[in-house]
Order: structure tokens, then C-alpha cells, then sequence
């Protein structure tokens, strides 16, 4: 502790630099999510899945497939809470590799300090993400997209939203403070597997979207709506979102640091 307020005195810059990146990597994340989650041109591997929950416990709009995002955020404390004990499973591996060849046990604090920091996340970013839906349904937003039937209208909003979710990630990851169970859990399988940033998160992204596959086609609902579903959710979007986002945040995180210089 007396090292961390030497250093804060030292480097405030550097810890100022990280909160503004955290504050607004948070806030135009969650923009980014509600933008994009009414166009109905494909999800990110988190919506997926969170959209496939949803469609487990929601009611679904038999006409077009989309489902209610009422109950959106208790979807996504379920699929956070999943990937929090995927992400402490990785690190722990990687834990123990050292502890076997050192014996030191404040190793085990990494573990401690992920899962109260994603803790934190977990109980935040739903509320944060249902209200930033909630402030663009009240300006008429979602009632347009989800009524609009011009697929180049919704196409050029999913596209706005995508840019600002590669930003807001950027900042936020950049960060490094609180960066939630779906970045964390790339970092911990980074540091079990030593595989670089660009695979890791590729794996990774698949390894979210999986789980949202099988709750829809074990769900009971007509094949029919399936389809529709499927349509909405995974398409040219999705496929953006799982193959594309882990290289350009790579890129995007090495230009940032060059503008900050605080890593």
C-alpha cells in the first residue's frame, strides 16, 4: 500500500490518464451496446448469448423474432457471472504453474483482486447498459429502429455503434482498472496459454458465442422462430464482431498508448 501511494504521488498522471480512459471506455461502451442492440443486423458473442438467455425467459415478438429487452440486464449478470468463474478457472492455472516453482502465496492476491474487480462490473454495467436503452427509448430511438424496415438505415446505425464500441473498449481496456469478466477472461487465458492478444481473443470471443447456440436450439420454440432469431442475430454483424474486434483492438489499444505513454 505504501508503495501504490508513493507511486500515485509520483505518477498522478498516469492514474488520472486511467480514470478518464475508464470513465469514458464505460460510458461509450454501454452507449455503443444500446445503439446497436434494436437494429437487428447481427449481435456481438456476449449479446448472442445474452439475447439467446433472453429468449429462454422472455417473451419473443412472434412477427419479426426479436426478443423483449425488458429483463436485459439479468441475462447479462447470469452470462458475467459465467465468464467471472471461466476467467478465475484460467487465472488459477496459471497461479499455480508459479506457486508450484516459487511457494509464494501473495500470488493467490492476483486471484482475489480479479474476482472483487469483476464482482464490481458485474453488479454495474447491466444497470449501466439497460439505462443508456432506457435514455434512447425515451427519444423515440427504439420504437424507429425497431419499426423502421429500410435494412440500410438499420445497417449504417449497427455500423455507428460498432465504431463506438471499438472505441469505448479501447479506452476501457486501456484502462486497466475494472475491466469486466469479458475482458478479463481474455487476460487470464493469455497468461495460462502464452498465446498473443489477436488468438487469444478470437478463442475467446467463440468460446461466448458457443453457449448462446445451444440455448437456442435447445429451446423450444418453433424452428421457424429459430430462423427468425438467427436472422437477426447472426449475420454479417456477428461475424464483425468475433473475427474482427480482437485485431483492431489491438491496434487501436498500440496507437492509444503511443498518444497516453503510460504503459
Amino acid at each position: 500500500m505504501k508503495k501504490f501511494i508513493i507511486d500515485l504521488k509520483v505518477n498522478h498522471k498516469k492514474y488520472l490518464i486511467k480514470l478518464a480512459c475508464l470513465i469514458l471506455g464505460i460510458y461509450i461502451f454501454s452507449l455503443s451496446i444500446a445503439v446497436y442492440a434494436v437494429t437487428a443486423v447481427g449481435a456481438s458473442q456476449v449479446d448472442f448469448t445474452n439475447f439467446a438467455i433472453l429468449g429462454i425467459f422472455s417473451k419473443w415478438d412472434m412477427s419479426t423474432g426479436l426478443v423483449n429487452l425488458d429483463s436485459y440486464k439479468w441475462a447479462l449478470f447470469a452470462l458475467y457471472g459465467s465468464l467471472l468463474v471461466l476467467s478465475a478457472i484460467f487465472l488459477s492455472v496459471s497461479i499455480f504453474r508459479k506457486y508450484k516453482k516459487n511457494k509464494d502465496k501473495k500470488l493467490w492476491l492476483e486471484l482475489v483482486v480479479l474476482i472483487v474487480l469483476d464482482l464490481i462490473i458485474i453488479f454495474t454495467m447491466p444497470f449501466a447498459i439497460d439505462g443508456q436503452i432506457a435514455m434512447l427509448g425515451a427519444i423515440g430511438y427504439n420504437d424507429w429502429m425497431i419499426k423502421t424496415t429500410v435494412y440500410q438505415y438499420r445497417t449504417i446505425f449497427f455500423l455507428i455503434a460498432y465504431i463506438l464500441y471499438i472505441v469505448g473498449l479501447t479506452f476501457w481496456v486501456h484502462s486497466g482498472w475494472l475491466i469486466s469478466p469479458y475482458n478479463s477472461i481474455n487476460t487470464s487465458f493469455m497468461k495460462m496459454t502464452n498465446l498473443p492478444f489477436n488468438t487469444s481473443r478470437v478463442l475467446m470471443d467463440l468460446l461466448i458465442f458457443l453457449p448462446g447456440l445451444i440455448l437456442l436450439l435447445v429451446n423450444p420454440v418453433a424452428w421457424e422462430l429459430k430462423g427468425k432469431f438467427l436472422l437477426n442475430y447472426l449475420n454479417i454483424g456477428t461475424i464483425i464482431f468475433v473475427f474482427a474486434t480482437g485485431p483492431i483492438l489491438s491496434k487501436t489499444l498500440t496507437m492509444l498508448n503511443k498518444v497516453t505513454k503510460i504503459y
